[in-house]
């Protein structure tokens, strides 16, 4: 019976590190869309500013085609880096979900969603 007990704490361990590895790689891909959306968010608050001053400023103003072209393309890059960074994301979760079934089906659970809210 002690033989039984301890290989079920070592398959549980051997779960636990699983899905503590794959949790990191999920927060850190969490955590990496987040800094792609701020960053985005905040090139597209930057060009909506600037381009209201621009409009209030008669003639031409200060922002020229080729500088907006240059912020559509930056904007352009920052959206689809951020689309790949939910893509690979959502691999992950789903990554993880599969191994909490997994480990649900052996008779062990492990918590679903964020640990910190």
């Amino acid at each position: 019976q002690a033989i039984e007990v301890n290989q079920k704490q070592g398959r549980a361990l051997a779960y636990e590190s699983e899905w503590l590895k794959l949790r990191a790689q999920v927060v850190d891909a969490e955590k990496y869309v987040s800094e792609c959306r701020a960053s985005e968010l905040t090139l597209a608050g930057q060009m909506a500013k600037f381009g209201s001053m621009d409009q209030r400023i008669p003639g031409e103003g200060f922002i020229n085609t080729e500088q907006r072209v240059r912020w559509n393309a930056q904007l352009e890059m920052k959206k689809k880096a951020r689309v790949t960074a939910e893509a690979r994301a959502n691999l992950l979760r789903r990554d993880l979900e599969d191994l909490r079934v997994e480990i649900g089906k052996a008779g062990f659970s492990v918590p679903s969603g964020p640990m910190v809210q």
